[in-house]
């Protein structure tokens, strides 16, 4: 578990998880908690924020990617 609102524990966790399940449904900074995600690993989200504050270049410099879904 990452306390996303303590800055040292995402850092300390830097490039070590493959997945990440968010249920998290209100909006917050996700740049740190992807920074926690290895190479090619990957954020599911399952609430709905109103937003998704991430910087592009984590995405792309560790080949991390988001998802999300809906069943009706």
């Amino acid at each position: 578990m990452v306390l996303s609102t303590d800055d040292a524990q995402p850092a300390e966790r830097a490039d070590t998880f493959d997945l990440l399940l968010d249920t998290v449904s209100a909006g917050y900074p996700k740049t740190p908690v992807m920074r926690t995600l290895a190479f090619d690993g990957a954020l599911v989200s399952l609430g709905l924020p109103s937003g998704f504050d991430v910087s592009p270049m984590v995405l792309v410099a560790g080949r991390r990617w988001t998802g999300s879904g809906a069943t009706t």
